[in-house]
């Protein structure tokens, strides 16, 4: 077993990779703010700068060493499991590119896309054998905590001193809301869906972590994104129905009832309209489904079936799309778009071999995984998100250690 000298080499590596791709995704949006403005001269800055890009290639390259170093049998499964997808998107751009032309297509961009879809993959085998040493995972449980809740508090600076590098939208002056130092709303629903899990785990299994939770809890309603709100309620209803005894369920009905109707009068008010304008927006000029889905509805439909007519019939089992052109952010399509029916399939076989692997019904786990690919079926950068791929990795492993824990005492 390799799982003792691994865990020496990560305990080293792994807190600094949590603190400086955190801090290094927060130098990205500094500067996506940056290259939104107008200079001195009322030119536009240049492209903006990815820091994060760099600290993350480097990690990148840390983490297949230690999977060639600590070679073992399911490692090899999964180095065979990337290898097959990683054919099927070449053979699926390439044979897209047979009766597909625009000058603004690159290569490179989807070679950098279709790695981000591989990142959460890479680390598990890189650091899997943490799920055995305790005392590193709660270490880095420890310092995802304290990243979860400064940026948390960073949320509230910026909703008190409306800080515009705090902001979730800060392009469109319509839009309302703040998510720290997270380059994209997408990315920080996901970052705090992580976040949430691991404390509520935490706070339920071992009676830690209850005010870091409510944080978090609390930051994440004024960011703005509905599919935050979606995945508050989903944890909602786990807790009511899953954890929480009689007593605990009807007090808990009552207080969310009591709740809705008192604070409905306030938010309705003229006062806080501006919370509700672009939404009430959307519907009036365009209907219900554009606005619930943020005008996904719209780009799906005419997106999708205009990259299916460069397709022949190969590539509905392989993919090959522009994601310039193409992209429609909601995931499930996305993926079917970029890796075709195969591709999706073993997309969805490594899912269900790292991080969501030995799931049993009624685990936190599986109310985890139920969560992630329902809201992931309705927007982007969960698939693709390099950005949380070592959280959720730490998250997860550090749940599924618990779950082995609890099975190995019931033994």
């Amino acid at each position: 077993m390799v799982y003792r000298g691994t865990n020496k080499i990560l305990t080293l590596i792994l807190p600094s990779a949590l603190i400086l791709l955190f801090i290094s995704d927060g130098i990205n949006k500094f500067f996506q703010i940056r290259s939104a403005q107008l200079n001195a001269d009322g030119d536009m800055f240049a492209d903006s700068f990815s820091a994060s890009i760099f600290v993350r290639f480097t990690y990148q390259l840390i983490f297949i060493f230690l999977i060639y170093w600590f070679y073992d049998k399911e490692r090899g499964k999964g180095v065979m499991l990337l290898f097959g997808i990683i054919c099927l998107f070449l053979l699926g751009q390439f044979t897209f590119l047979l009766t597909y032309r625009d000058a603004n297509y690159s290569l490179g961009h989807h070679l950098t896309l279709f790695n981000k879809y591989l990142y959460v993959f890479i680390i598990f085998y890189a650091i899997k054998d943490i799920v055995y040493d305790k005392t590193l995972l709660k270490k880095l449980a420890s310092i995802l905590e304290y990243l979860f809740v400064f940026n948390s508090i960073l949320i509230f600076i910026g909703l008190v001193f409306k800080v515009d590098l705090f902001k979730s939208y800060f392009s469109q002056d319509l839009r309302f809301g703040y998510n720290g130092l997270i380059p994209s709303v997408n990315e920080a629903t996901l970052f705090y869906m992580v976040g949430i899990s691991l404390l509520y785990f935490r706070y339920i299994k071992e009676g830690k972590c209850f005010w870091s939770l409510w944080i978090c809890i609390i930051s994440t309603l004024p960011m703005g994104a509905k599919a935050m709100y979606l995945f508050l309620l989903l944890l909602l209803m786990y807790h009511i129905v899953i954890r929480a005894n009689l007593i605990q369920k009807v007090v808990s009905i009552i207080v969310i009832v009591g709740g809705v109707i008192a604070i409905l009068p306030t938010l309705l008010s003229a006062k806080y309209s501006f919370l509700f304008d672009f939404f009430i927006y959307q519907y009036e000029k365009y209907g219900l489904l554009f606005m619930i889905t943020s005008g996904r509805s719209t780009i799906f439909m005419l997106r999708f079936a205009e990259n299916l007519n460069f397709w022949s019939w190969i590539n509905y089992f392989i993919g090959g799309t522009d994601q310039y052109k193409y992209y429609i952010e909601m995931d499930f399509f996305d993926s079917f778009l970029f890796l075709g029916i195969l591709g999706t399939i073993l997309l969805l076989i490594l899912y269900f071999n790292t991080i969501f692997k030995n799931i049993k019904f009624k685990s936190f786990r599986f109310f985890f995984c139920f969560a992630f690919f329902s809201i992931a079926f309705m927007v982007g950068h969960f698939f693709s998100s390099a950005l949380n791929a070592l959280y959720l990795n730490i998250a997860l492993i550090y749940i599924y250690s618990y779950e082995q824990q609890i099975e190995e005492a019931a033994v």
